[in-house]
């Protein structure tokens, strides 16, 4: 039996904001193929890492706020803006291919974006 994060998440009574934060926080994640974080990073780089992941979250938040996404919005808006297509974001979230393509198209009319990149620029720009 294949285990689902969320399922998990769900079951235990973590489904609220953090626990899907917390799921989302492997997707945030860069990890090497056999999917263990790299040892060899020095702390200084540790530190510039969590800061930066810290600081792209902020701004998908601020947007999403900003604009009124939902909650479940906002969980497809921060994948796509690290730059997952609808597949992948299905994969994540395991939400079928049509949901996933309803999510992103809601994102891009409530934020008036046309393009994904579009979107990566908005949240670069979010802190200005």
């Amino acid at each position: 039996m294949v285990s689902c994060p969320l399922v998990n998440a769900a079951a235990a009574g973590a489904f609220d904001a953090p626990g899907v934060a917390a799921v989302l926080e492997g997707a945030a994640g860069d990890s090497s193929a056999d999917g263990k974080e790299k040892e060899d990073a020095s702390s200084d780089e540790a530190v510039s890492s969590g800061s930066s992941k810290r600081w792209f979250k902020e701004n998908c938040e601020v947007i999403a706020n900003r604009y009124l996404l939902s909650r479940r919005e906002t969980d497809v808006l921060f994948l796509l803006a690290k730059g997952y297509n609808s597949a992948a974001i299905q994969e994540k979230l395991y939400i079928a291919e049509g949901t996933a393509k309803t999510h992103i198209r809601h994102i891009y009319r409530k934020l008036d974006v046309h393009t994904q990149q579009e979107l990566m620029r908005m949240v670069e720009g979010a802190d200005r």
